[in-house]
């Protein structure tokens, strides 16, 4: 088994010690492996590397401080891990294995006996755990390593070891890439002191060392070409060297030490998660999730909200109009929500596109082969296909179909345009209209700007379908309706798409969108788990080193893994967006937030 010293970025382990002094040379004095700065001499002279590397002292101060047992001391784990190399692993909740450099032990929690191999090895005290922290016994650790040490106690600085060690020579650096991590390996000629080092874009290793001459060159610096890793930087001088691998973005690094050669691997992942909760109110939570993917990371906003708690999902227009828009936390405020995500797609000019019914009342029709969410009310969900015929009945019996509903009408047939789509309408030439005003035909423009009030919708026509219009007197009855088979119990429904979760399974339909709504980008979805809970979910997209963003069939198992038996996709790109009580949560990849057609809600009616 292989163990490993893990960090996440800015803590290693818990705190980091502290280097009090300098490192000195027990040895004969050597010329440094690294050029000096220049200075004003006739000639500089090279001088050779010895062939073993020198012994080296360091002071280090402890900390959290040593505990002590037996008269012996006990060192903290996170002390051991940074600054001298030895990795920790956990093997259960009282038992650890110390490594270094391939020699390791096995220690238990109460145990004077430990584990070298089969060897089992006396301790003079046992391992504790003291604020979480597990301690362990370091007498008979450095004697069977061969590390020379003391222990001082600082009037200023507190406890302080003392440890001489060889230094070693760089023989050699290697990498590689997989779609998991990035691996760095550092070669040695032997064991040494290793100290770690955290900072917010980079991982640095400092030790004793010299860049061995006559081999392979290492370079002071080299760019990988790699996504996440930037740069790996190695200085040294006067036996003193700095490894350094620059991050592009945060992820998690792990490292542990192996022998034959003596090396450092360096394990920067790929694929990590970490994840925040917060309350929202009873029954509603908000998770913030922070994922790394092949490409890069991603940032997830993801709601759930219990029906049984009283919550409810709930669609708001941009305005009025189906040409209005705002922008998503404006509108959850202007309702009282306190969580929204921006809704469906819309059209440049701003109209809603897909269907948009609200509390029974049809505002736009769905878009052909494109899917829905509907929500009844009793608080389930329904997402798929659905298809809607208007029709509009005359006194009399008469009936037509009617081509488009609150859009621009089309040459050739009969539209229908309420006030939901503007306060008037000016006709085109070639076109007619009849104005119906609580359900009577109160008049029959051929032309010009036709007022739009209340309780009124306009019926346009031209070229074929005008002698329909035509034919039909002022005073006649007329309304219009709308036959949606399966979608009857559904009061509010709102169109978007595609599909992403179908009955437990990832599934992405064509639904006939462009290639820049299909390619990697920002992401909205909403769905429903297998216990009736609602999902909203915003993943950011666009930003190489902080949210890349999703393709669809990501979302879609993203969904999925979030718990989603069914889900369909939103308006996503610079239109995603969530509000939590008002405010902003996510970063929309526009640098602001960009105002929307529609929005989803979740409130209590």
């Amino acid at each position: 088994m292989t163990t490993k010293s893990t960090f996440m970025r800015g803590c290693f382990s818990g705190c980091a010690a502290i280097v009090l002094a300098y490192s000195q040379l027990v040895s004969a004095q050597t010329a440094p492996d690294a050029a000096a700065s220049a200075v004003a001499q006739p000639e500089i002279v090279q001088v050779a590397l010895p062939s073993t590397p020198p012994l080296q002292e360091k002071y280090l101060q402890i900390v959290p401080a040593p505990q002590m047992s037996n008269g012996a001391p006990l060192l903290p784990a996170s002390f051991l891990q940074n600054q001298l190399g030895i990795s920790v692993d956990t093997v259960d909740a009282d038992t650890w294995t110390l490594s270094w450099f391939g020699q390791s032990v096995q220690m238990n929690l109460g145990s004077q006996t430990a584990m070298n191999g089969k060897t089992a090895l006396p301790m003079s005290a046992a391992p504790v755990i003291v604020n979480g922290q597990p301690y362990f016994p370091w007498t008979e650790v450095a004697k069977l390593w061969n590390l020379q040490w003391k222990q001082y106690a600082s009037s200023t600085q507190g406890p302080v070891l003392w440890v001489r060690y060889p230094a070693a020579f760089l023989t050699g650096v290697r990498y590689s890439s997989s779609p998991d991590k990035f691996r760095v390996v550092y070669e040695f000629s032997n064991p040494t002191l290793i100290q770690a080092q955290s900072e917010s874009s980079s991982a640095t290793f400092h030790l004793s060392a010299a860049r061995q001459s006559g081999g392979a060159v290492i370079p002071s610096n080299k760019n990988p070409g790699d996504h996440l890793v930037s740069n790996l930087a190695v200085s040294s001088g006067n036996w003193q060297a700095s490894l350094k691998v620059l991050l592009r973005y945060q992820a998690p690094v792990s490292w542990f030490t192996m022998a034959n050669p003596p090396r450092l691997v360096v394990d920067v992942k790929r694929d990590f998660e970490e994840v925040s909760t917060k309350t929202v109110a009873t029954g509603l939570t908000y998770q913030h999730i922070r994922r790394g993917l092949w490409r890069g990371p991603q940032l997830l906003y993801v709601v759930r909200a219990d029906p049984s708690a009283g919550w409810r999902l709930s669609v708001a227009s941009g305005g009025y109009s189906v040409l209005q828009r705002d922008s998503t936390s404006h509108m959850a405020k202007l309702h009282g929500a306190p969580v929204a995500v921006n809704g469906g797609f819309f059209a440049y000019d701003g109209a809603a596109v897909g269907a948009v019914k609200l509390q029974g009342e049809w505002m736009r029709l769905p878009w052909p082969k494109r899917s829905v969410i509907g929500l009844a009310s009793d608080a389930s969900v329904k997402i798929g296909k659905i298809q809607v015929t208007p029709t509009v009945k005359f006194g009399g019996g008469k009936q037509y179909p009617l081509a488009n509903f609150n859009g621009y009408p089309k040459p050739g047939r009969i539209s229908a345009v309420t006030r939901h789509f503007a306060n008037s309408y000016t006709l085109n030439p070639g076109e007619m209209a009849l104005v119906v005003k609580d359900g009577i035909v109160i008049s029959r423009p051929g032309g010009g700007k036709v007022d739009i009030p209340e309780s009124t919708f306009l019926l346009v026509a031209s070229g074929a379908a005008r002698p329909y219009l035509e034919a039909v007197q002022r005073g006649a009855a007329a309304n219009i309706q709308f036959d949606a088979p399966g979608w009857e119990n559904y009061p509010t429904i709102l169109g978007a798409g595609p599909q992403l979760v179908d009955n437990g399974q990832v599934h992405v339909g064509d639904e006939g969108f462009r290639s820049d709504v299909i390619a990697v980008g920002p992401r909205t979805a909403v769905g429903v788990d297998k216990n009736g809970n609602y999902l909203l979910v915003v993943a950011d997209g666009r930003k190489p080193t902080s949210s890349v963003g999703l393709t669809l069939n990501e979302m879609g198992a993203t969904m999925l893994s979030l718990g989603a038996v069914n889900a369909i996709n939103f308006d996503g790109g610079g239109s995603s967006a969530m509000a939590i009580n008002g405010k902003l949560v996510n970063k929309p990849s526009d640098g602001y937030e960009r105002q929307v057609s529609n929005v989803m809600m979740v409130l209590k009616p």
